[in-house]
């Protein structure tokens, strides 16, 4: 039987940067409609190909400066997913 690790997207990704629905990979996106003023649902493998993932995406930022970053969910979330990506700006 497979792990999976689910990522949910928070809106200030696509409020806070450049990236728009179309960055985020097809594949991968549990997303089952076009209406991203849902959320957006992200599955891989493992952690680290979350993290790797992310890495690709940070040179994509353009007007604002800061990271993406996946953070692990709190051991009281009830969420079904295992963490939140999001976005941290530079001050």
């Amino acid at each position: 039987m497979s792990e999976s690790y689910l990522v949910e997207v928070k809106k200030s990704v696509l409020v806070e940067t450049s990236l728009t629905p179309k960055d985020f990979d097809p594949v991968s996106n549990l997303t089952l409609t076009d209406d991203f003023d849902e959320r957006i649902l992200m599955e891989f493998t493992s952690p680290d190909d979350a993290r790797e993932w992310i890495n690709t995406l940070n040179p994509k930022l353009s007007h604002r400066v800061g990271r993406l970053s996946i953070y692990d969910t709190h051991p009281q979330d009830e969420s079904e997913v295992d963490a939140y990506l999001r976005f941290s700006p530079r001050h």
